[in-house]
């Protein structure tokens, strides 16, 4: 081969290489956490605690981000984040890093909003965000619906918009099946059924509904597929199990249900593959896993534990899609079955290659 071929060669290689050395490929069931102390997204392999960044904004401006609290990862892994601070929707490029704007309160569309927190997607290119607008010596606390696609909104619950308890400083969101909405109520200790059509809200537990130990400060939630939905409660320092028919509460981990590290802040809660959850704690620092049978907590990722990226303080986490409850199962009975089916031909090749015993027949 030529110098010149040589020297294309070892170009085009050195162009692949640049290409792909700042992208990080998501896959099913990985976790997304976002630091908001090291002001980074970063990608948390659940099976051996490896952190890498995909995004960073420490050194940007004006499009840094100042205090991100929600996270959602859609169908084609892009990652959404909702910015209290910044009062903005951002998308970010999950194999690039790279930041846009979704929507903003600057933006011309109303209804206009401030402090965005907990944050859902649904199947059909919307957001769905808790927002709390502060002005003309007033607060009003509201659920919007935000089109991905041009950054419109409109009020899907609050003040004005459907009846039933009043929302106040609405937290962390999570779908239900029927066209609902759950909402975390921090000041009320309470979660809200909405209904997204009408906008009517519902208690589903509450200091009035449901027995059990009440929800002090509660951050995060999330609906099991099984239908229990599950609270962080920061305060009172446990992760707490809701029914969602009674409003019953009981704990499901604590420094006193369950073994392990923490609970001391947990923040974010998503289910993992196994039916079990993985949890985001401002207390200890780290990504833990909750067996929800004995609330036993094992970690995931911390300081201490895992490469990568230290991880400073991780506010809140998402899961990306595609990994469903029961998959970890699957794929140990599909691996299992792979397994004995090449024993199996093996065992063939060998009964093939090895001469037939003598049948004690003579030649004529």
């Amino acid at each position: 081969m030529s110098a010149a071929r040589h020297a294309l060669f070892a170009g085009v290689l050195l162009l692949l290489h640049a290409s792909v050395a700042g992208a990080v490929e998501l896959r099913a069931g990985d976790l997304v956490v976002l630091d908001t102390n090291a002001k980074q997204v970063v990608r948390i392999d659940p099976t051996n605690g490896a952190r890498e960044t995909i995004a960073s904004w420490k050194n940007e401006t004006p499009q840094r981000m100042h205090f991100p609290w929600g996270i959602a990862i859609d169908a084609d892994h892009r990652i959404l984040i909702a910015d209290m601070n910044a009062h903005t929707l951002v998308a970010i490029d999950s194999a690039t890093g790279e930041k846009s704007v979704v929507a903003t309160r600057n933006h011309a569309q109303e209804p206009r909003f401030d402090s965005l927190r907990g944050l859902a997607l649904d199947s059909h290119g919307h957001a769905f965000v808790a927002n709390t607008r502060r002005g003309r010596g007033r607060t009003e606390h509201s659920i919007l619906e935000i089109d991905l696609a041009d950054g419109g909104r409109r009020v899907v619950s609050g003040a004005t918009v459907g009846g039933g308890p009043a929302l106040v400083y609405p937290s962390d969101l999570a779908f239900e099946p029927g066209g609902y909405l759950l909402v975390n109520v921090r000041i009320e200790g309470s979660v809200y059924r909405v209904d997204i059509a009408t906008g009517d809200r519902q208690a589903v537990t509450s200091p009035q509904v449901g027995a059990g130990p009440a929800l002090e400060n509660p951050f995060g939630i999330a609906r099991l597929s099984g239908g229990d939905i599950i609270v962080t409660d920061r305060k009172a320092q446990q992760i707490v199990r809701i029914d969602p028919h009674t409003g019953d509460r009981r704990v499901a981990s604590s420094a006193t249900v369950g073994s392990g590290p923490g609970p001391k802040a947990p923040f974010g809660v998503v289910e993992a593959p196994d039916g079990n959850l993985y949890v985001s704690d401002l207390g200890t620092l780290s990504v833990y896993h909750v067996d929800l049978a004995t609330g036993d907590r094992r970690v995931i990722t911390s300081r201490d534990q895992g490469s990568g990226p230290v991880l400073e303080l991780p506010r809140n986490l998402a899961i990306v899609p595609g990994a469903t409850v029961g998959s970890t199962a699957a794929r140990a009975w599909i691996w299992m079955a792979v397994f004995a089916l090449a024993a199996a031909a093996w065992l063939a090749w060998r009964r093939r290659r090895s001469p037939e015993p003598p049948t004690g027949d003579t030649a004529p």
